[in-house]
């Protein structure tokens, strides 16, 4: 990646940008970030991911002066300035650490912005569907940090590179109760014939954003789904399996542990949810241009 940065208020090449070795995101892991994507210059569910970036700051104890406004500016500000439309966009957030040998932090707060061109994802992972293998190795014990995207990301980064050393897209994680808790950067959705479903935020996984908005647009066209424990079983006899994630949006799991998921290709539910996301979208864009332009 190659452009501006904006770091605490500041836009900076990235050659100028340097973090005090106090950082806590750096020294313990102590930071929160969020992943969006940006479309034709506008970032569709900002309002869902700043939303859950300060619920991760209450667990936290994040009490920092910092609002709404002021994020939405310097995610705005990095895209622009960057010249970019179509984006992939990471916003940081940590604090500094009083004194080396302490876990007291000090009064400092570094806020940091990167931008870089949207790479679009395979087109076979939406023709074919993705492959998943199952990584045990790592359990998630659900607790208030698995509400937290934060800086420590070990467990899924462990485990989406052992997935893919295996030939795999991505990693299926299980918590500590044996069930399908998500995957290493996803939400997972199954259909089991009837309804779809998809784990609980009290089995472990993220509350991730597109992983809310499927479900809301779910309740809002009348689409039965239920939040459950899903077991491995549940899953290998699912009619269709997909995945949601803020860059990939809606990705048909098709393969799981060298298994076929239902008739092994994306299925019609998996592509009714997807219509759904992109006319979201498209309703989220028309709205933002309206406003933009003072058109009612």
């Amino acid at each position: 990646m190659s452009g501006l940065v904006y770091f605490n208020g500041m836009l900076k090449h990235e050659h100028e940008v340097a973090f005090w070795a106090l950082d806590r995101g750096y020294l313990y892991g102590e930071g929160l970030f969020e992943t969006m994507k940006a479309g034709r210059g506008f970032i569709p569910f900002l309002g869902e991911h700043l939303s859950r970036l300060f619920r991760g700051m209450d667990v936290l104890r994040m009490q920092l002066n910092i609002s709404a406004s002021k994020l939405e500016f310097a995610l705005y500000q990095t895209l622009h300035h960057n010249r970019l439309k179509d984006a992939y966009l990471r916003l940081m957030l940590s604090r500094e650490n009083r004194e080396i040998g302490s876990f007291e932090p000090g009064d400092a707060t570094n806020l940091v912005v990167l931008a870089k061109p949207l790479e679009k994802p395979p087109r076979r992972l939406y023709g074919e569907g993705a492959r998943a293998r199952v990584i045990e190795d790592f359990k998630i014990s659900p607790d208030p940090l698995c509400q937290v995207k934060t800086t420590n990301y070990l467990r899924p980064m462990l485990a989406q590179r052992m997935a893919q050393e295996q030939g795999a897209d991505e990693a299926l994680l299980l918590n500590t109760a044996g069930h399908v808790a998500e995957g290493a950067t996803t939400n997972l959705f199954i259909f089991d014939g009837e309804k779809i479903v998809t784990p609980p935020v009290s089995e472990g996984p993220l509350p991730g954003v597109t992983r809310r908005v499927v479900i809301d647009l779910l309740v809002k066209n009348y689409v039965p789904y239920e939040e459950r424990p899903l077991r491995l079983q549940d899953l290998y006899t699912a009619k269709e399996a997909f995945l949601t994630n803020a860059i990939k949006e809606i990705v048909p799991l098709t393969q799981v542990n060298d298994k076929s998921i239902g008739e092994g290709r994306p299925g019609s539910e998996t592509e009714k949810v997807a219509t759904l996301f992109r006319e979201e979208i498209q309703y989220r864009f028309e709205s933002f241009e309206s406003k933009r332009w003072g058109v009612d």
